[in-house]
């Protein structure tokens, strides 16, 4: 393999439910976003095989305190948004 082989950075917005991007988990240069209501991505996230990570972008303490308590995942990470 030389450089043909490097998969650009990819940001997936809200990819179909049946996409293999939503059943699997992802390595690489890849991220999905999906834009929902909080209740709902904790049931989301909840209703699939753990995740090894998730990450959140919020300022709202309430919010960082209630995914922490409430999604399982291998590790989240909590980013500011300013």
């Amino acid at each position: 393999g030389g450089d043909d082989c490097r998969l650009p950075p990819h940001v997936l917005v809200n990819p179909a439910e049946e996409a293999l991007v939503s059943k699997n988990e992802l390595f690489g240069p890849l991220v999905v976003i999906r834009e929902m209501e909080l209740t709902e991505a904790v049931a989301y996230v909840n209703s699939h095989e753990e995740p090894l990570a998730c990450y959140v972008f919020t300022n709202d303490e309430v919010t960082k305190q209630e995914l922490a308590a409430d999604v399982r995942c291998g590790g989240m990470t909590v980013n500011q948004i300013n």
